[in-house]
């Protein structure tokens, strides 16, 4: 299938939907969407604190069925429902590549889980790099902190204190997450002073803040989120002995993740509004965790 479909569209600070053109790349697959999901990430992107050439399809991530291969993609994911479960730095949604809030998108195959036909599995993504954060951390590190409270640091923050790790996560009173926080029953703390954390999940596109948490913890190992690994939002060696490692997910961390959506998605979709159909989020007011659009055809 090659021709125009519809999307919600970013084009600075205006949403809307309109025609684009879909083209599979060797290695990609079609997907039929069934649920997408309007996330911190694209939030960002609206309010320009994210750089990104526009316009772009807006949908951090999704569940679809797999309705044509691509060459040299995996043909055994043909007819399958699939969700993301890795980005990289040349397949990132939306920031690169299309997004999920259309009829239709496209997908690396070796980026794709098969799952089931939930839509639950709109988290699976953050959920396997919070997998991989806890692999990481969990032979090297006695203290952890973690920044941010979108849905990857939440899960990193709720798998660290599900396996006894020592850890907080950094939160202000006002942050519209500190409710979800308070829910899933993760330590807090609103001051980065007398922190004495080993490790720093940078789970926060504030690079700013991270570096103060870096300096004023004695921090050995840095986790950051994709995004500051990859788009050039680097944060600036602080120390030579600073050991910092960026995640991206993978299928190794399918099975890990599956579990931690059963586990955290009845909490964490009661911070979200569901949607059916593809309309643009309203400006004010957003739900703490974002919107989850419902194809009208799914």
């Amino acid at each position: 299938m090659e021709g125009l479909v519809s999307a919600l569209i970013m084009d600075g600070g205006v949403v809307r939907v309109d025609n684009v053109p879909l083209v599979v790349p060797r290695g990609y697959v079609l997907l039929k969407t069934l649920w997408a999901r309007w996330g911190s990430i694209d939030e960002a992107i609206r309010r320009g604190l994210l750089p990104v050439d526009m316009p772009v399809v807006a949908g951090y991530t999704g569940v679809g069925v797999v309705v044509e291969t691509g060459i040299g993609s995996n043909t055994a994911l043909a007819g399958k429902p699939v969700s993301l479960v890795r980005i990289s730095e040349n397949y990132m949604p939306p920031v690169i590549g299309h997004g999920f809030i259309s009829p239709y998108t496209v997908a690396p195959g070796d980026h794709l889980a098969i799952v089931q036909r939930d839509p639950s599995y709109v988290i699976l993504l953050d959920s396997a790099l919070a997998c991989e954060t806890l692999r990481v951390l969990e032979i090297k590190t006695r203290s952890v902190l973690v920044l941010g409270s979108g849905i990857y640091g939440l899960l990193a923050a709720y798998l660290l204190h599900s396996t006894g790790i020592e850890y907080t996560v950094f939160v202000r009173k006002d942050s519209a997450s500190y409710q979800v926080i308070q829910e899933l029953g993760l330590a807090t703390t609103q001051s980065l002073n007398a922190l004495d954390s080993d490790a720093v999940v940078a789970a926060s596109l504030d690079t700013l803040l991270v570096e103060e948490a870096v300096k004023k913890a004695e921090t050995r190992i840095l986790v950051l989120h994709p995004l500051i690994a990859y788009r050039g939002m680097p944060v600036r060696p602080l120390a030579k002995s600073l050991e910092i490692v960026g995640v991206a997910g993978g299928k190794e961390f399918a099975g890990c993740a599956m579990r931690l959506v059963k586990k955290a998605w009845k909490i964490l979709s009661s911070y979200m509004s569901f949607v059916k159909g593809f309309i643009p989020p309203p400006s004010e007011g957003l739900p703490a965790l974002g919107v989850v659009y419902e194809a009208s055809s799914s």
